[in-house]
């Protein structure tokens, strides 16, 4: 019979005993002519592995942009560089600091980059940097660009201002408006829509550009939420819309989606449970991407070893991990930015831009962990017999020659079986079965004599470097009489 629900989403509850599902380096897609073999309408599909462009500067990657003059802004460290389609590069100037994500904006003739009191400008057209020296200037967790003007939030305050028309060297300090709805203080300004998103600690209020002489934005009537933002790295624009990690008394550690004017919870239990376990949540950042139809929402949290990822094209989330010396760690990735027709993505401990390939098994290297953890089996609690598992996937797709590095590794690859008896707290030795190599299309897939137990979780792990998809998971049982 095909194993209910093994082509699904990660899905830890707080009690693993009501849910352990764990879907990691893979994520569910949905067959839309619903035709897939074996009843399952959904398979799932590896996430892309990390191919180096460049190492840039010593590190981190704070922030990356492409610009309307076709280069790409990088900052790595306190240097803001200039980096070409060949991925050759040239600093444009310093920061003041060295660490934290900074938020960059440009209008076609200048770059606008933001990091917390300091504000700097670079020409798109002879590469000069000059820091934002004129007062009304009041600094920013960041800086977007909307109908001519860069506008900032004052950190602190509730208070945004906005640039002068095309200029981001010119602030006026009386160009300012205040999200006054609520008391609380402005958290981060978001441009959708050509609408102006105003994420306070504990309010929410969208304004719009009504061309006023005095001040040309002006707060729509209605468009107010009582949900605050609890991080300004994580607000971000996905698929026409505003996706946050709430904030405040009402909405704390949820992740909100803008439907019109209406926040639509996105995250369920299980991720709000990972967040509320993540410590402060201030610190934490968020980056979005689209490939081949699918709109992703990648969310870092503090002190998580592993990255949520949300998916609007299924609506579940799934992980992303990087395989670390000392174990599973959250995604390399801190920034994003379409560049040269590529994912291009920055790395939060050292000066690595990378580029997210389909075709890669590996992040720059580094064995990809996969693994799909199912929900638990049972039958009453009574005893159920494993004869057979036969897992269904992309087979026959081993490396050809030697191999990665020539350690014949990915040739005859091999993927593993382990199960839980115990609700997911701990596992049995993995069983491994070779995929198949190279043209081996027709390679099966069957693991034998799988002992017998009350209540059950199948998990498949697979590290070698091959892409891989996961098509669906077939058991043979007899029920116990006990």
């Amino acid at each position: 019979m095909l194993l209910p629900g093994f082509i699904g989403p990660g899905y830890t509850l707080q009690s693993i005993v009501a849910d352990c599902q764990r879907c990691v380096n893979w994520y569910p897609e949905m067959n839309e002519l619903r035709t897939q073999a074996d009843g399952e309408q959904t398979s799932l599909i590896q996430v892309p592995g990390l191919r180096k462009l460049a190492t840039i500067g010593q590190g981190p990657i704070r922030g990356v942009h492409m610009t309307s003059a076709g280069k790409l802004a990088v900052v790595s460290g306190s240097g803001v560089y200039r980096v070409n389609p060949d991925y050759s590069y040239s600093l444009a100037g310093n920061l003041l600091t060295l660490t934290g994500l900074v938020s960059m904006a440009d209008n076609g003739s200048q770059l606008v980059i933001v990091d917390g009191p300091y504000g700097y400008t670079i020409s798109l057209v002879d590469g000069t940097m000059l820091q934002i020296g004129d007062d009304g200037f009041a600094g920013g967790t960041a800086v977007v660009f909307q109908d001519g003007y860069f506008i900032t939030n004052a950190p602190g305050t509730g208070q945004f201002n906005i640039s002068g028309l095309y200029n981001g060297q010119a602030w006026n300090g009386l160009d300012m408006g205040v999200a006054e709805g609520s008391p609380d203080n402005l958290v981060v300004a978001v441009s959708n829509q050509r609408q102006l998103w105003l994420l306070g600690a504990e309010t929410t209020e969208v304004w719009w550009d009504s061309g006023d002489a005095n001040f040309p934005f002006t707060r729509i009537d209605g468009a107010y939420i009582e949900f605050g933002c609890a991080a300004a790295h994580t607000a971000k624009k996905l698929n026409n819309s505003v996706v946050w990690l709430g904030g405040g008394s009402k909405a704390n550690g949820i992740v909100w989606m803008s439907q019109g004017f209406v926040p639509r919870r996105l995250s369920n239990h299980a991720v709000e449970y990972a967040i509320s376990q993540a410590g402060d949540l201030s610190t934490a950042s968020a980056w979005t991407y689209q490939d081949s139809g699918h709109q992703f929402y990648c969310l870092n949290l503090p002190s998580a070893s592993t990255t949520w990822v949300y998916d609007t094209a299924t609506n579940q989330w799934s992980e992303r991990v990087y395989n670390g010396r000392i174990g599973l760690e959250r995604h390399r990735a801190s920034c994003y930015a379409w560049a040269f027709n590529t994912h291009v993505v920055g790395d939060y401990q050292n000066g690595n831009i990378y580029a997210l390939d389909r075709q890669k098994a590996t992040d720059d290297g580094t064995p990809l962990i996969r693994f799909r953890s199912a929900p638990h089996l049972s039958d009453a609690m009574n005893r159920v017999f494993y004869s057979e598992f036969q897992l269904s996937m992309s087979a026959g797709i081993g490396l050809d020659g030697l191999g990665v590095d020539g350690n014949g590794l990915g040739v005859i690859p091999q993927i593993g079986l382990s199960w839980s008896d115990d609700y997911g707290r701990s596992w049995s030795p993995e069983r491994m079965m070779p995929v198949g190599g190279i043209g081996a299309f027709k390679t099966r897939l069957l693991w034998w004599k799988l002992g017998q137990s009350r209540n059950r979780v199948f998990r498949v792990k697979l590290s070698d470097p091959i892409v891989a998809t996961l098509l669906a998971a077939d058991i043979k049982i007899l029920a116990g009489k006990s």
